[in-house]
């Protein structure tokens, strides 16, 4: 083979390696993380056996997706997303030392533990999902648990604030016992109901739609990275508009309220001369109670008969449309394998030729 043939190949199989590179990148990365994983987990595994298991990242991960998707299941209008928190890590790490079995009382932090008695190493969702099955002992219309079942870890589990979540496993407690201590703030309330049920995100804290996984995205503020517009789930009605920054519905059609529902009417036991909102100043000084009873006279929406609009929607609940290229983490990771075992076969191709190559010019 002639010298330029070979130097040909050389700069192909360059290229080569170098796109499979930029497409295998993330998969690399990825594979490059869960090897840090476990050389973490050996040495933590190295270390005596009265210490509190490390978690990974990716069984935090699995905390909080374990209990967001059990959240979104309750077909509430204002449950939020949970989080990690590393503070109230280190306080289950805490907690978790004496191997109890029963949950510590604070007075505003929450807690839920599980003990999976001397059998195998626990699997993080399942306790989780052990702790949400107390659902069937909780009465939602009466507000209380039964009578001789617990509904304690469940309520915790749904309750519908934003929630911070931490947790710390202990895999040597005497007689071969595991436990699992998980952290909460804020913790539920006696005697109040966890969650509002309606449409998803209809209800949030911030009165915005923001609604990743079906949960209240309430720190969101306006289109953002971590707040994209696709998230948006606002369903807007009396000839309301989106706004597409902070998908809020603009009022402007004759309704009010977060979606604009509500008739702007007011309510004449309390509005007008002589009653308790007597005019718009008086309405700012009661705040949210005037602006309820008299949003006409308090100016948060006008007056208009006859209008006949359907909703308008975000993107995220807009019922006509459809996702162009509807993906699953199943189709996601075929895609990704696909593509590494095609750029393997090409480069080993490439060596074997280049390979031929150097035996011809010998």
């Amino acid at each position: 083979m002639k010298m330029s043939s070979y130097i040909l190949l050389v700069v192909v199989a360059a290229l080569t390696m170098s796109l499979c590179d930029a497409i295998t990148g993330d998969i690399l990365r990825s594979l490059k993380s869960d090897i840090a994983s476990l050389s973490r987990a050996a040495v933590h595994s190295r270390r005596p056996r009265n210490d509190v298991k490390q978690l990974t990242p990716n069984q935090k991960s699995e905390i909080v997706d374990a209990h967001n998707a059990l959240r979104a299941r309750e077909g509430s209008s204002n449950m939020e997303l949970v989080s990690y928190d590393e503070e109230m890590e280190k306080e289950a790490k805490e907690d978790v030392m004496n191997c109890a079995k029963f949950e510590d009382t604070y007075e505003e932090m929450g807690q839920n533990r599980f003990d999976n008695g001397a059998s195998k190493s626990i699997n993080l969702t399942s306790a989780i999902q052990s702790w949400y099955d107390e659902k069937s002992n909780y009465d939602y219309d009466r507000v209380r648990c039964s009578e001789v079942k617990p509904c304690a870890r469940y309520l915790q589990l749904v309750w519908a604030a934003p929630i911070r979540v931490g947790c710390a496993y202990k895999d040597d407690c005497p007689d071969g016992e595991r436990i699992l201590v998980c952290n909460y703030l804020p913790k539920p309330k006696e005697n109040e109901k966890p969650y509002a049920k309606g449409r998803a995100c209809s209800r949030c804290e911030n009165r915005a739609w923001w609604c990743p996984k079906q949960l209240c995205h309430s720190e969101c503020k306006t289109v953002s990275e971590s707040c994209p517009w696709k998230t948006c789930a606002a369903v807007c009605h009396s000839c309301a508009t989106v706004d597409n920054k902070t998908c809020r519905c603009n009022c402007v059609g004759g309704g009010w309220g977060i979606d604009c529902s509500e008739p702007c009417v007011d309510n004449s036991r309390y509005c007008g001369p002589g009653k308790q909102f007597p005019d718009r100043k008086s309405c700012r000084s009661h705040g949210i109670l005037g602006l309820e009873k008299c949003p006409a006279m308090c100016g948060i929406c006008t007056p208009i008969k006859d209008f006949n609009c359907p909703p308008v929607y975000g993107p995220a609940s807009d019922p006509h449309k459809q996702d162009d290229a509807p993906s699953s983490p199943a189709i996601s990771l075929f895609i990704k394998v696909q593509l590494l075992t095609t750029c393997m076969s090409a480069m080993v191709i490439v060596a074997i030729t280049v390979h031929i190559g150097l035996d011809s010019t010998m």
